[in-house]
């Protein structure tokens, strides 16, 4: 549900923890009409090229939630970028945006509710698996970085916050079960590629008594240039 298209436009979701799905749509459109959450992914990379087109390509439509309830990453081939969220008590659409050409960090927490770490709820820090803790794990893997960020810098930060842990429940995870990484990609919107990295299994394990994870090779997906 994450892509990129021939302008440069790049398109991913991730779960909104404080979001709230219908879980009673009605898919004739009885109750609720508009399109589902996955539809609105290919609907902004086949009509949009900017952030700014995305924008006003979303607040024309009616969006709903049907299993998961997501919040959108969305940045051009200018630098521009923004979230987009849709407050799970009013319905209200809200656009927040990153700096052009600076770094801009993504978990699971809606942004429009807890904007910067003054906003933050006490977190236990060996929840590792927690919104809250990944977000200050890769501002502080980007803080500490030193020049222009490569696709393996990319690749380690993602390692960071990777789902690998033996004991779900001290890990910080909403539902108590075995839960792992099955993809990790790093998109190149200048070139306009994405690089990804598939889950394979389970192996030994890390420094933390928990289980590494192994990927098979790395398969790039690249717009025509034709």
């Amino acid at each position: 549900m994450d892509g990129i298209n021939e302008k440069g436009l790049f398109v991913s979701i991730l779960t909104d923890m404080q979001g709230k799905f219908n879980a009673d749509v009605a898919f004739g459109g009885a109750k609720d009409a508009g399109i589902s959450f996955p539809q609105l992914t290919s609907l902004i990379l086949n009509n949009c090229a900017t952030v700014e087109e995305a924008k006003l390509e979303i607040l024309q439509q009616r969006i709903f939630f049907p299993f998961r309830t997501v919040h959108y990453l969305i940045g051009d081939a200018e630098g521009n970028v923004t979230v987009f969220e849709v407050d799970a008590e009013s319905g209200l659409y809200h656009f927040i945006d990153g700096e052009p050409n600076k770094p801009f960090v993504l978990t699971n927490h809606a942004l429009h509710l807890y904007p910067d770490p003054s906003t933050y709820p006490e977190t236990d820090p060996n929840a590792k698996r927690n919104t809250f803790n990944r977000w200050h794990t890769l501002t502080n893997f980007v803080n500490e970085h030193d020049g222009v960020f490569t696709k393996e810098d990319m690749f380690e930060a993602l390692s960071l916050v990777y789902a690998h842990y033996g004991d779900p429940k001290a890990a910080g995870q909403i539902v108590y079960i075995p839960e792992r990484t099955m993809i990790a990609h790093v998109t190149d919107l200048a070139e306009q590629k994405m690089e990804v990295k598939f889950y394979s299994r389970d192996g030994p394990l890390d420094e933390t008594g928990n289980p590494s994870i192994i990927f098979h090779d790395p398969v790039t997906l690249a717009m025509d240039s034709d």
